[in-house]
């Protein structure tokens, strides 16, 4: 079962993700800004896992849609 722990960004996420947002609200973003945004969402683990935190998506998932990415 998928943790919410996960979720529950530190400090240098949260000054990463603002950074991106003005960022983003400015219209500056480069491929380091890209890239730090998905390693953030990488941490979070095989998106199947965190399609079942969501209640009721694991009732829709098809079967072996939790397989990790990264292989």
């Amino acid at each position: 079962r998928a943790s919410f722990e996960r979720l529950i960004p530190d400090e240098e996420s949260k000054r990463s993700n603002q950074a991106f947002a003005r960022n983003l609200i400015d219209g500056k973003l480069t491929l380091r800004d890209f890239r730090d945004q998905f390693q953030n969402l990488m941490k979070l683990g095989p998106v199947g896992n965190l399609m079942q935190m969501i209640p009721g998506m694991s009732k829709i998932m098809p079967q072996g849609s939790e397989q990790d990415a990264t292989k």
